[in-house]
């Protein structure tokens, strides 16, 4: 089953069923998805341009409008249903919806912060490759920083379906770039990475 295929698959029964827009992201809770967010704080400034990747809901735009911050968002989705709703509720942020590991969305455009949260979660049976040519692609589109999430493999509630990873594993996949953070002290079941670029 294509990747694409398989998200649809895991996302649009939620998308219909589910009331929270957490539990139709597949998050545990609103809290567990925010604590996701707050890495951010690590590394956010004032006037940041902000790429969301597989930014479903447009969640992001709605923490970093909590925050106050200053910036600039773009988000962007595989799948139009999501586009939609995230429209909806934010219809002055910019959304498209767009495969940007095969369109040319943007061109010569640059981020100061690419951020996936929750887009590698899923076992796809290639998870490595796709990994290790997502971050390619992000590199090549910041300016600063990449940031995203993996779940943990020391996690105590595994679940089949799903895609599990350790820091110290998973850095053979990265691109080359100037430092690596790992954040892995907010839940148990995830970590985060910031790639600060070159």
């Amino acid at each position: 089953m294509k990747r694409k295929e398989k998200i649809r698959e895991y996302y649009l029964p939620k998308l219909k069923n589910e009331k929270s827009d957490s539990g139709c992201l597949g998050w545990e809770n609103e809290q567990a998805q925010e604590l996701r967010f707050e890495v951010l704080k690590n590394i956010f400034f004032h006037g940041a341009s902000v790429l969301d990747v597989g930014c479903g809901l447009g969640n992001l735009y709605d923490y970093l409008k909590k925050q106050d911050y200053n910036f600039k968002y773009t988000g962007v989705d595989i799948l139009p249903e999501m586009i939609f709703r995230a429209k909806e509720k934010n219809p002055q942020a910019e959304f498209f919806s767009a495969n940007i590991f095969e369109d040319d969305l943007f061109g010569d455009r640059k981020f100061d912060v690419i951020y996936a949260s929750g887009i590698f979660n899923i076992e796809l049976e290639n998870n490595e490759d796709f990994l290790r040519n997502a971050l390619q692609k992000f590199v090549s589109l910041s300016n600063k920083f990449v940031v995203f999430n993996l779940l943990h493999a020391r996690s105590a509630t595994k679940e089949p379906g799903y895609y599990y990873q350790t820091p110290d594993t998973v850095q053979k996949l990265f691109p080359p770039v100037k430092k690596i953070f790992f954040i892995d002290d907010y839940l148990d079941n995830d970590f985060s990475t910031i790639l600060e670029v070159m």
